[in-house]
């Protein structure tokens, strides 16, 4: 398993817990968020999770090609 994949899984069964209980999607969506950004936080100094927040979201669009690949 990647770690895409047990992301995924985790995610999605986090959303199916929260949709049965039920608690809002997009406040469950930015606990994970804020999760995430905490557990970095224990290994990594601010500045480089910002940089890793800010390229993830520069690169949200799914239509978007990435910077190495070629058309």
């Amino acid at each position: 398993m990647t770690p895409s994949q047990l992301a995924r899984k985790h995610v999605s069964a986090a959303l199916a817990e929260a949709a049965a209980a039920p608690v809002d999607h997009d406040a469950t969506l930015r606990a994970i968020i804020s999760e995430v950004v905490h557990a970095f936080l224990e290994t990594k100094p601010l500045a480089e999770v910002q940089r890793e927040l800010r390229d993830a979201a520069d690169h949200a669009d799914p239509n978007e090609d990435f910077t190495f690949m070629r058309p």
